[in-house]
């Protein structure tokens, strides 16, 4: 262990490490991938691939910030896939590979790396003790597959941003680490435009055969739109119009809470700390967003009544037992079957308020009990309650509070513009978490969100606690500068 840790510290004065040549690598990599595509597994390779890649140079003590960027964001190229993939008789889904194979090469990592000697960040405190709630009512639940499972995709996101404190630490990796992001995130959303089906106004209708659907590609916007606005009020305009694109691609999915979460974020970005003309200035902005986006049609249709846009019977809740007589029902608005979805998870609660069902069980219930198409609540405060009960609701909701005041106090304390910037866009994400969580299964969304928020919060902590070190910005108002310093 000594011999991995001083290897993997900036300094190398115990001893160069034994190094292997980065073609060896590469090529034994393809052969992998070449010997598994033959066997009829090219995407289980496509999706271990960067852990086979990462982990053989973890392992030699050639760790980089480039290897864990590769890994945390490999999933965010794996998660358009719905595909899965057929593994001694289980069907595992290819998105699932990823998150798993994120957290346990994070793991590996935190055995790897040496500490930061600094205690954990206050967001992450507190939601540990959530994750801890969540692994404990693993004895409790339904099915122990389903139990771990969760546990697993609540535990990974904590993983990726205490590894990734551990390496933005280092001296001279937080700007590297910024332009990475920018980097990544753009890659990928490429990727993402590339793959839906746009101008069908058909909200999660997935567009190529395997891909993404509309509405989680518009949540995995929105760290970018959150940076974006950041950068808009931190160094210039010239961010406003990478905000404005994604802007735009969010209200195209036609997804009705990640729209009204973009606009929520601006006008926080154009009001934080701002003076009292600005705050006008910034309600104003955001009530004519408001106004552009419902004036929408196809937005607007979906939102008020969706009687344009029935879901198909593939994406309709169709149940068993009670049936359609027993749901939520809101007057002229349409829920797209959440009503149901919300009524019958609520009453199944209601019969353990205090404990719960165990970790899982409102996924077990929807989907096996009432045989519901889509076996998620579409609200994660109801899934919390369902599932840890009161207990692990206040856990929940003690963790999200804990989180707005600490990354608030964090902006406070950054001088830097870098340290301001990542600051905003780490509170602004954590916002749109909370919010999105409402309608949404987010807390579950591991590859395309919740990892990058996570990550993106360890960036931001370690800006502001290193902010002595960084060196001075040299990089004009408005322009996006990649800085790759080592």
């Amino acid at each position: 262990m000594t011999a991995h840790t001083d290897a993997l510290s900036d300094s190398y004065s115990t001893g160069e490490p034994a190094y292997v040549p980065q073609r060896t690598l590469l090529l034994g990599a393809a052969l992998l991938v070449a010997l598994m595509a033959a066997a009829g597994k090219g995407p289980l390779a496509a999706a271990i691939l960067p852990f086979v890649f990462a982990t053989g140079f973890a392992l030699l003590g050639q760790a980089a910030p480039w290897l864990w960027l590769l890994v945390a964001f490999s999933g965010i190229g794996l998660s358009w896939a719905q595909g899965s993939v057929q593994l001694a008789g289980w069907s595992i889904n290819i998105a699932g590979l990823q998150w798993g194979f994120t957290f346990v090469m994070g793991v590996l990592l935190l055995a790897l790396l040496p500490g930061t000697g600094r205690k954990w960040p206050t967001t992450f405190r507190w939601y540990a003790l959530f994750v801890g709630v969540a692994a404990l009512w693993v004895l409790t639940a339904p099915s122990l597959f389903s139990a771990v499972k969760h546990t697993i995709q609540y535990a990974t996101p904590l993983v990726v941003g205490l590894v990734t404190l551990r390496i933005a630490y280092r001296p001279g990796q937080i700007q590297y680490l910024r332009g990475a992001l920018w980097i990544a995130f753009g890659l990928a959303a490429v990727v993402g435009v590339a793959s839906i089906r746009w101008l069908t106004f058909s909200g999660d209708t997935a567009g190529l055969s395997g891909a993404i659907g509309n509405r989680p590609f518009a949540i995995f916007l929105v760290p970018i739109y959150a940076l974006a606005l950041a950068g808009w009020r931190t160094r210039g305009p010239a961010y406003a119009l990478i905000a404005a694109g994604a802007f735009a691609f969010i209200v195209l999915t036609l997804s009705r809470t990640v729209s009204a979460t973009a606009i929520i974020l601006a006008a926080l970005a154009l009001m934080w700390n701002a003076s009292w003309a600005q705050r006008i200035q910034g309600m104003i902005v955001a009530a004519l967003l408001a106004a552009l986006v419902f004036s929408f049609e196809p937005l607007r249709e979906r939102f008020i009544t969706g009687e344009r846009f029935r879901p198909s019977r593939s994406e309709t809740a169709l149940v068993t037992g009670e049936g359609r007589s027993a749901q939520l029902n809101v007057s002229g608005v349409s829920l797209s079957g959440r009503g149901l979805l919300w009524l019958q998870t609520w009453r199944h609660a209601m019969q353990a308020p205090l404990t719960g069902h165990g970790t899982g069980s409102a996924e077990v219930y929807l989907g096996t009990e009432l045989q519901t198409v889509t076996a998620q609540p579409h609200n994660d405060y109801l899934r919390v309650f369902h599932d840890s009960g009161i207990i692990g609701l206040v856990t929940l909701l003690v963790a999200a509070i804990a989180g707005v005041f600490s990354l608030r106090r964090l902006q406070h304390r950054s001088r830097s513009v870098l340290a301001r910037e990542l600051t905003l866009a780490a509170f602004l994400t954590w916002i749109g978490y909370l919010l999105i969580a409402v309608t949404d299964n987010i807390l579950v969304y591991v590859s395309f969100f919740t990892q990058n928020m996570f990550l993106l919060i360890a960036i931001a902590h370690a800006a502001v606690d290193r902010e002595g070190e960084l060196e001075a910005e040299t990089a004009g108002p408005g322009s996006i500068v990649l800085h790759g310093a080592h």
